[in-house]
Order: structure tokens, then C-alpha cells, then sequence
């Protein structure tokens, strides 16, 4: 049955209804389970990857990150520095519900400026100033967590929060950056911005490519 969730009831019933048993309680069922050692178990999903380049990113943010962490030297052309970087949002500011001691309000009393109703305070569902977004990247050589809050996270946006990871070190420290295939980290067509950028014009331009893992 497709069912993505099954009590005790449905298969008692599917049982009746197929005709296996003419009737069985649920504690019948349960001892029956257990005899046959059945348990109740949450089904788990994963996802799987459809890049056929998939395996060889992984090894290069692998071998990027025992760089950062001191486990392997750097190779020939090999970053130094090593950002983990990654977006959240939108970020909606709501407010919370508190709780302290006030004032009791009774029907009699609706209360003054001196004896206070409860305080009260309007939600922001209209979003008047719009939501946020969080960029952020991991040092993984220092250990250090680096965000700035936008109101977007487009390409412009992104790469302006690579060019300040960038300005954390000196020009002539080889970094790289390893971010997931988020539409505004890939170049398009019509906006090549994001592929330019970080492409070498020399043999010793201080900015390695991004890896992008799907």
C-alpha cells in the first residue's frame, strides 16, 4: 500500500481486507511483530549527485581542506588559504513573545498610563524593509567565521563578498574558495562575471578557481 507512514491499524486492516486473518487486535499484531522480529522504523532518504564530474570535485575540496588544516603540503599551483563559503536566507526578523510580571488586567479595569495593560507588539508580516540574507565563509587555515548581511544574494552581491574574503590576505597569498553550485556562483552567457573573476591572467595570479561541488 502506498503509505509512507504505517500504525498498527492499517496493516490489521489490509490483513482483514485480503482475507489473510478473519480479524487480529492491534496487541495481537504487535505480539506477532515482535515474534518475527519487526520493529518501527523511520524510513531515510539521500540525495545523489548526477554530475559525472561529482567524485573528482569532492577529491579536490578534500585535498583542499587537508591543505588548510596542515595535513598535506601544498602541490605546485595549490592555494594556501582555503574559504568554506555558503548563503542562508531570507532571514525574517519576527518578533518573540516574552514573559515577566505585570499588572493584573480585569474587565473593570482597563488600566492607565501608571497600571499598564499586557504589552503587546505587532508582528512584521508586511516585510515594509524587505528580508535579509547571510554570506558567509569559513578560514579554515585560521578558524575563523567571516558574514556579512545583504538584502540579496545575486551574483553582484556574491562577488562582493568574495572580493573582501579576497582582501584578508596579501596579494601574494594563493587562496581558493569551496561553495556549492548556487545559481549566482556560475557564470551564464549573458553574465560571465563570476568565471572571470577568479581566473588567472598569469602563471602566478594569488586566486585559485573555485571548486563547486553539486
Amino acid at each position: 500500500m502506498p503509505f509512507s507512514t504505517w500504525s498498527l491499524a492499517k496493516p490489521a486492516e489490509f490483513l482483514v481486507a485480503e482475507g489473510v486473518v478473519d480479524d487480529i487486535s492491534h496487541e495481537g499484531l504487535r505480539e506477532v511483530l515482535k515474534k518475527e522480529e519487526v520493529s518501527f522504523q523511520a524510513i531515510k532518504t539521500w540525495e545523489q549527485s548526477t554530475d559525472p564530474d561529482y567524485e573528482a570535485k569532492e577529491n579536490r575540496d578534500l585535498e583542499l581542506y587537508d591543505i588548510a588544516e596542515g595535513k598535506a603540503g601544498p602541490g605546485p599551483g595549490d592555494p594556501t588559504v582555503v574559504f568554506s563559503m555558503d548563503e542562508f536566507g531570507p532571514l525574517n526578523l519576527l518578533p518573540r513573545p516574552g514573559k515577566q510580571w505585570a499588572p493584573v488586567v480585569r474587565r473593570s479595569e482597563k488600566g492607565s498610563t501608571s497600571s499598564p495593560r499586557r504589552r503587546r507588539r505587532p508582528a512584521t508580516y508586511k516585510r515594509t524593509q524587505g528580508v535579509r540574507h547571510l554570506l558567509a565563509a569559513l578560514d579554515m587555515n585560521a578558524d575563523r567565521l567571516y558574514g556579512h548581511v545583504k538584502a540579496n544574494k545575486k551574483r553582484t552581491t556574491f562577488l562582493e563578498f568574495c572580493r573582501y574574503l579576497r582582501s584578508l590576505y596579501p596579494p601574494e597569498v594563493r587562496t581558493a574558495i569551496v561553495m556549492d553550485n548556487f545559481s549566482p556562483h556560475l557564470s551564464t552567457k549573458k553574465d560571465t562575471r563570476v568565471g572571470d573573476w577568479p581566473r588567472p591572467t598569469t602563471s602566478s595570479s594569488p586566486m585559485c578557481p573555485p571548486t563547486l561541488p553539486s
